[in-house]
């Protein structure tokens, strides 16, 4: 008799589906999966067996074959050997083979009949809706979000509730609370680094804090992810299936990821084995903030580049080729020098360390910066008054990012005064300003007119922008803030 059974091959961040057939006719007991070696052959089997034993079910001592399509992916799940399971039972007649036929699968089979969650199982959901399968997806674990993956679907956590089982139990995401955030209002001074980031925020540009210890550069940088505007439904999808496929939960709010500078390349962009996303796809549609900017290894920080351009990351291992989205905002953070205190009179760095420690920045990955910002010292700060909300600053955002989106459904292209066009050229012909730089400034400028409604660049914006590019002396703060 032969049967079948389908679930789903966790690849990067996406879900494959696999089918396993499974034929069980009179002869020698036997037990083979088409493709595989004996040793797999041999604990897949003891798996599958041990477990439909131990869920009151008879083995099939006959011939059993099996084959898994497609052969690329044979035996690259945990999940494979619960729909081999349910495979030898529906072909031998122990459960209904058309209520096999017509479910879809994905967990961890036990040794006991139990089912174990996987990582991945949100998409497996994705990838079951957007194929149009018309079956139920069975799956092990906390109940999925109905807005995340609107289709059939019910919890399972044994073997021998895949017949029938407990009614769909899909519940709704409880929204993350405002109040468990990081405010701006908590912020003393800083206007200079608050007036960038609201620019950053609006623009979507990248930002470097420069500043010695204890200049705040962290406190700021969490603060970011408040003033973003709220994720579309696609983007919540996106990042719940990223963090699911990592094994992080489902949330869906904006990431914010701060990794080590001890990371590994690997885990910067991606890799291991299971192949498994990196910290620059885990903050994707958020923010990635390298702390120390400079004690991050110089291979780390080249690969990062790629992604910065092409907002994503393609990795290949073996014969298979993974593919992850990595659209995030970088923030990062650098000391002026070793002891952090540069040009005061507590610098003990000599001439040799503080050039050694300025090459240790690669200059290409520099470029990607679009704001440039340097934090007072903690001292200038302690009295000043307390900054606008995070609330305030984010009605600001909201309303410039919607000036954009006009002026992007129009077409226009940036309108530049004469004496700002002038002021930009001049800055790109003294050589201060590479090519991505001169482009980089343009876009900041747009959005600081944005931000003061300004239906076209201005001077002062201008100014403005080449200040936070740290191209013309003087601080853009009051603008935005």
């Amino acid at each position: 008799m032969l049967a079948r059974c389908a679930t789903y091959v966790l690849h990067g961040v996406e879900a494959r589906r696999v089918t396993v057939e499974c034929d069980v006719r009179p002869g020698l007991p036997s037990f083979t999966v088409i493709g595989l070696s004996d040793a797999v052959n041999r604990e897949l089997r003891e798996t599958v067996r041990a477990a439909i034993l131990n869920s009151g079910y008879r083995f099939p001592e006959r011939r059993v074959t099996l084959d898994i399509a497609p052969a690329s992916l044979r035996h690259a799940s945990p999940s494979i050997s619960l729909a081999v399971a349910l495979a030898v039972l529906a072909a031998s007649g122990e459960i209904p083979g058309d209520q096999v036929a017509d479910i879809v699968v994905y967990g961890e089979l036990a040794l006991s009949g139990e089912i174990r969650p996987l990582p991945g199982t949100l998409a497996a959901a994705v990838e079951h809706r957007s194929s149009g399968c018309p079956g139920m997806l069975l799956y092990a674990g906390e109940a999925l979000p109905h807005d995340l993956a609107p289709i059939p679907s019910r919890p399972i956590s044994h073997l021998k509730e895949v017949p029938g089982g407990d009614p769909d139990r899909q519940t709704s995401a409880v929204p993350v609370s405002a109040a468990s955030q990081p405010d701006f209002a908590d912020v003393r001074g800083c206007e200079e680094a608050i007036f960038a980031l609201t620019v950053a925020a609006a623009g979507g540009h990248h930002v470097l804090l420069r500043g010695g210890a204890s200049a705040g550069a962290t406190m700021l940088a969490r603060r970011l992810v408040t003033i973003l505007p709220e994720l579309t439904e696609t983007e919540q999808r996106e990042v719940a299936t990223i963090r699911d496929a990592a094994g992080l939960g489902r949330d869906r709010d904006r990431p914010f990821r701060a990794p080590h500078h001890t990371i590994s390349t690997a885990g910067l962009l991606g890799g291991g084995a299971p192949v498994r996303p990196g910290e620059v796809s885990l903050a994707h549609h958020g923010v990635l903030y390298l702390d120390s900017l400079v004690e991050h290894s110089r291979s780390s920080l080249d690969a990062l580049r790629a992604p910065l351009t092409d907002h994503g990351v393609s990795i290949v291992r073996g014969e298979r080729g993974y593919r992850f989205p990595a659209r995030f905002q970088l923030v990062a953070s650098a000391s002026p020098c070793p002891c952090g205190y540069a040009d005061t009179d507590r610098c003990v760095c000599d001439a040799a360390t503080f050039a050694r420690h300025q090459r240790r920045l690669a200059v290409s990955l520099l470029d990607h910066f679009a704001i440039f910002v340097d934090l007072p010292p903690a001292a200038d700060v302690a009295a000043a008054a307390p900054a606008p909300s995070s609330a305030e600053l984010r009605d600001r955002v909201l309303a410039a990012r919607e000036r954009q989106q006009h002026r992007d459904a129009r077409g226009s292209a940036p309108d530049l005064c004469a004496p700002g066009q002038a002021a930009l050229e001049r800055a790109y012909q003294t050589g201060s300003l590479s090519p991505r730089g001169r482009h980089q400034v343009l876009q900041v400028a747009q959005t600081i007119a944005d931000l003061a409604d300004e239906a076209s660049i201005t001077a002062t914006a201008l100014d403005a922008a080449l200040a936070l590019r740290g191209n013309v002396a003087g601080a853009a703060t009051k603008l935005a803030c």
